[in-house]
């Protein structure tokens, strides 16, 4: 399993929404350029943990979390 996964997101305003409410949850997450591969939408995305994968997700779903994506290195 990768170590990480990047968030991509529309813009730099739901990057910076979305890194506060990580940490204020206490899910560690640094912010890094966005692979063209994957957006040409945002220039800037969230890596996390890949552990951390159902909790996003699940924050995803349900609304809290307005991310355009959840993406291991290999997809």
């Amino acid at each position: 399993m990768p170590a990480f996964l990047l968030l991509t997101f529309d813009g730099i305003h739901d990057v910076i929404k979305a890194e506060k409410l990580l940490l204020g949850l206490g899910l560690a997450c640094d912010l890094v350029p966005t692979p063209r591969m994957l957006s040409s939408d945002c220039g800037m995305s969230i890596e996390c943990s890949a552990s951390d994968r159902p909790r996003l997700q699940e924050l995803k779903n349900r609304g809290i979390l307005c991310c355009k994506g959840l993406h291991l290195p290999d997809e």
